[in-house]
């Protein structure tokens, strides 16, 4: 089994706003941008409310879906793996909160 598409993104985000070295500096805001977006995002949910929508539409007759780079990898996955692996306490911390917060707003219709 390969590892979580998202894992070397997520690894590369967080070390790059945790450390201290200069050549990382000019990624930082990409690397937040990213952490926030990884947070936030529900793809599931994005991807329900965007076939509810054009259901609801009139004018289209054709449901499509665009699933891009953007919708590939599981937040789960990656921060469980990340979680398991990794010794550094700012990685284990946000992929703790994360999971965590995944888990508390999940909905029970969801969870099987």
């Amino acid at each position: 089994m390969g590892e979580p598409l998202l894992l070397r993104r997520l690894q590369d985000s967080l070390s790059c706003l945790y450390t201290d070295d200069p050549r990382l500096q000019h990624g930082r805001h990409d690397a937040h941008a990213f952490l926030v977006q990884l947070k936030t995002s529900n793809v599931r949910r994005q991807i329900k409310s965007t076939i509810q929508s054009q259901r609801d539409s009139p004018s289209t007759g054709n449901i499509r879906i665009a699933v891009g780079e953007e919708h590939a990898g599981s937040v789960y996955l990656s921060c469980l793996a990340l979680l398991l692996q990794s010794k550094s306490t700012h990685e284990r911390i946000f992929c703790a909160q994360s999971l965590n917060n995944r888990c508390r707003s999940i909905k029970l219709v969801e969870s099987y």
